[in-house]
């Protein structure tokens, strides 16, 4: 990544030019368009993009039945919304950056069963979802099957000048929270279904537009992959790969030249 340096004061540091380059590229007023999960699932689904099916919203600001297509009010309704939901779901906050994490929960009988081993039932899963300090609203989802446990595919593109999407970054989150950097400069390298990842995440970034940069979250399950989420203020990475894909995306967006 290009450094500047500064007339009297140190070099800026790499986490704060990445900082300033997500801020040129994908201005905050936009941020609401893929930082808010529902509205990037109901518009990417609008527009054909695969996304996990959706159960309905659960919290203590509002409740939502996506099966029956109307609001639902109280514990014990949201309570009766899970207990129908058919198979594994997840429950996600309404926003990647809140600190609530995701729940992954297999279906057993009438009860649900966490990563843990902890048993809930529909109504303790409603009584910890409304408690929650950190978030008020989450989505509940179907958890698609995948064989050898879930894998995400964290895939940042960027949309050149030209109006044209590619990868330049990726890694593959595996069961265990195990992560690979992968080398997306190498196609036919990659492991199996990833690039049908990439694929996915440069169709949605050309609907994430006028943003520029974004990090995609992409579910690898048994029936292809799905848009979890995306991020337009991503993390840094150490290591040089991902500094090679700062300068792709500085070379595509006319910061570099």
């Amino acid at each position: 990544m290009r450094v500047v340096r500064l007339r009297g004061g140190p070099p800026p540091s790499p986490t704060a030019e990445l900082t300033r380059l997500l801020e040129r590229l994908n201005p905050a007023a936009l941020a609401a368009a893929t930082g808010h999960r529902l509205i990037l699932s109901l518009h990417l689904a609008a527009a054909g993009l695969p996304v996990p099916r959706l159960h309905g919203v659960v919290g203590r600001a509002t409740c939502w039945s996506a099966d029956a297509r109307r609001p639902i009010e109280g514990i014990e309704a949201a309570a009766r919304m899970l207990a129908a939901v058919p198979g594994d779901v997840a429950i996600r906050p309404y926003a990647a950056a809140l600190a609530s994490p995701t729940r992954l929960l297999s279906r057993a009988g009438a009860a649900f069963i966490d990563g843990e081993g902890s048993s809930w039932t529909p109504r303790e899963l409603a009584d910890a979802l409304f408690s929650d300090p950190a978030c008020e609203v989450f989505l509940v989802e179907e958890s698609a099957p995948a064989a050898g446990g879930p894998r995400v595919a964290r895939v940042i593109t960027v949309v050149s000048d030209a109006g044209e999407a590619r990868p330049v970054h990726a890694r593959l989150i595996g069961p265990g929270e195990v992560v690979e950097e992968l080398d997306v400069a190498s196609p036919g390298t990659e492991p199996a279904g990833l690039a049908d990842a990439y694929a996915l995440a440069c169709r949605a970034a050309l609907f994430a537009a006028p943003q520029r940069s974004i990090a995609w979250d992409i579910a690898l399950t048994d029936g292809g992959p799905a848009v979890l989420g995306a991020d337009s203020r991503y993390e840094r990475v150490p290591g040089p790969r991902f500094a090679e894909a700062m300068r792709a995306v500085e070379r595509a967006t006319g910061h570099l030249s």
